[in-house]
Parts: C-alpha cells; sequence; structure tokens
C-alpha cells in the first residue's frame, strides 16, 4: 500500500517525485517497525511520511551526530539511518552510537547510496564501497541480517536523476547486536 493513503500529497510537494522511493523504504522497514523506533538524524518529511504511515510517532536524535547519538531514551526496538552514514565525518561514532541505543533483540535499517563509478557528490564525505561497509558493521559490533541492492530514484526528468538512475546504487541493510 503506498504511503500516499497516510499523507495528503500538497503537504509535501516536493515528495511527488518521490514516490517510488519512499514506498520501497516503507516496505522495509515494516517487518522491523514494532515497538519503540528511532529515526537518525533530525526530523524530515520522510519522518513525517512515516509516522503517519506506521500508526505511531518515531523519534529523532537531537545534535550534531558527529559527536554522538543523543536520543530521548534508551533500548529502541528498531532503529532507522536513512541517508545519514555517507554525511557524517566518522561513520564509526554514528554506529557505535547507534549500538548503545539499540535493544539486544531490536534491529536496525541503514539506507546508504554508493556510486558505481565513484562519483563524489559534493555533500558526502564518504562514499563506502561494500567492503568498507562490512568492516565499519563487523567494527561496531553488529551482525548483518539481511542485505539489498537497489537501483531506484524519483521518477523526474532531469540531468543529477538521470545519472543516480545510471550510476547510483543503494543498499539496505538489517543489522542486530551481535
Amino acid at each position: 500500500m503506498s504511503y500516499k493513503c497516510y499523507i495528503e500529497v500538497t503537504d509535501y510537494p516536493q515528495n511527488k517525485k518521490m514516490d517510488k522511493v519512499y514506498d520501497k523504504r516503507l516496505k522495509y522497514i515494516k517487518p522491523y517497525a514494532k515497538g519503540k523506533g528511532l529515526d537518525i538524524g533530525g526530523i524530515n518529511s520522510f519522518t513525517k511520511i512515516m509516522n503517519r504511515w506506521l500508526g505511531f510517532e518515531v523519534d529523532n536524535t537531537e545534535g550534531d551526530i558527529d559527536y554522538g547519538i543523543i536520543a530521548p531514551s534508551q533500548d529502541y526496538d528498531f532503529i532507522i539511518c536513512s541517508h545519514i552514514i555517507e554525511h557524517v565525518m566518522n561513520p564509526l561514532v554514528v554506529m557505535d552510537g547507534i549500538h548503545k541505543c539499540l535493544a539486544d533483540y531490536g534491529k536496525v535499517i541503514i539506507f546508504y547510496p554508493t556510486n558505481i563509478r565513484q562519483l563524489k557528490w559534493n555533500v558526502h564525505f564518504h562514499e563506502i564501497p561494500t567492503y568498507d561497509m562490512k568492516n565499519l558493521i563487523e567494527k561496531a559490533k553488529f551482525k548483518i541480517i539481511k542485505w539489498d541492492k537497489e537501483r531506484f530514484r524519483g521518477s523526474c526528468f532531469g540531468i543529477r536523476p538521470l545519472i543516480r538512475k545510471l550510476f547510483s546504487v543503494e543498499h539496505i541493510i538489517v543489522l542486530e547486536k551481535l
């Protein structure tokens, strides 16, 4: 079921281009979204959509996550880290913070892009290849439950969306504590 059933599209006009992306992300989140949840980063349009779609509020972190995760509470049942890991200076600090906030039986869902030809975008500090991401996960003391790769972007026209469709892959990783 599309997230459009849960929001008024006029509330978020920029999301008209993101229908396919949000639908697929929500489908990945749904099996793990039980109990208390945390979304890494500030409140954004996807957080609002996810809250309405899930039917309950997901907490968000506060402050600069480069220095650690500041969450309203601990022991979250699921944590979502959507397109954050490539924007921070030290991804291991973020992964350690996630590890501390996650309940022993909880799951982490990470979405992050890689560019096939390693085209570096100005806003990304890191382009994390699969091998490096596996090492990061291991150092943060997580184990991989599921790892998918998708090539999906919004259905809009332009040079940047075309470049993303041709060269970019989105990784979806589900983790749990070791």
